[in-house]
């Protein structure tokens, strides 16, 4: 995620982006524990597992649709697009 993010950022905003990411993030990490409390109590600690496995798919759906090699190459360290010759 952060090579993608350096090659699409522009080199002024890398901060902000890092920062607003990270605020995500790190929040979103301490809603887990208390989601996966509540689905154990009531559906069980495989249900757990289950949820926490198929959450884990979708998360890296869109990286498997629209993150390719290609993409990557189309744009230089700058976010820049470069220009087909």
């Amino acid at each position: 995620m952060l090579s993608s993010q350096q090659r699409i950022v522009p080199p002024e905003l890398q901060g902000r982006v890092t920062a607003a990411y990270r605020f995500l993030s790190f929040g979103a990490e301490a809603l887990g524990p208390v989601m996966a409390g509540g689905i154990a109590l009531v559906f069980g600690v495989p249900a757990v597992f289950m949820v926490s496995g198929l959450l884990t798919l979708a998360m890296f759906a869109p990286f498997l649709l629209f993150i390719s090699e290609r993409l990557m190459s189309d744009h230089n360290i700058h976010g820049e697009r470069r220009d087909k010759i």
